[in-house]
């Protein structure tokens, strides 16, 4: 976190909704993650980490799907 180690609700919303509804993210998404005190590269950084771990975690979830369905 930006600003020390407590919980941020204001990231945790912003990873919610990109592991989600990416397509929902909204220019009001990036301005609150800036006013919480994270910076631009920071920003970035997060969704480039977000949206891998969301891209892992289907694929797992498919790779799995497809293990219990063969004989």
């Amino acid at each position: 976190m930006a600003k020390g180690c407590a919980f941020d609700k204001t990231l945790a919303s912003y990873l919610r909704k990109l592991s989600r509804d990416a397509y929902k993210i909204t220019d009001d998404d990036m301005a609150a993650l800036e006013t919480s005190g994270w910076s631009q590269a920071a920003i970035v950084e997060l969704t480039l980490v977000g949206s891998l771990a969301a891209a892992l975690i289907r694929l797992d979830c498919g790779m799995a799907a497809l293990e219990a369905e063969s004989p």
